[in-house]
């Protein structure tokens, strides 16, 4: 099943992921979120993660992917790159450094990266 907060793509379920407690409780076996974290504010991150923890089934599981901003600032760095330098090609073409640390900046500011996530961090979250 998808969600999405948006309508557009015909998602399974519309629904905002900070709101993920107002649907049934452990529905899923699994939730899969991939670089979709890293664009709430750090506040709301643990609104999310608690929803996942609602929607899951006892024993399921969450497979969160974020950016690993260590090995983009390592490679930056090792590289030399300025923040509009490009960081790899992807099919959509160039991937700035800005694009990872803040969204894929130029094309939509719905898609901006607003917090910071490394696995400590994720780690200390209370949920």
């Amino acid at each position: 099943m998808l969600l999405d907060i948006d309508p557009k793509g015909s998602p399974d379920i519309v629904c905002d992921a900070r709101r993920l407690t107002d649907l049934e409780s452990a529905g899923f076996d699994a939730v899969y979120c991939s670089h979709n974290l890293e664009h709430y504010y750090r506040h709301d991150v643990p609104l999310v993660l608690a929803g996942f923890l609602h929607v899951l089934k006892p024993g399921g599981f969450a497979h969160i992917r974020v950016p690993d901003l260590l090995a983009v600032m390592r490679k930056t760095l090792e590289n030399q790159l300025d923040l509009e330098d490009t960081l790899y090609q992807a099919k959509a073409g160039p991937i700035m450094v800005l694009d990872v640390l803040y969204g894929y900046a130029s094309r939509s500011s719905v898609a901006a990266g607003i917090s910071t996530l490394t696995k400590p961090v994720l780690a200390k979250n209370p949920c």
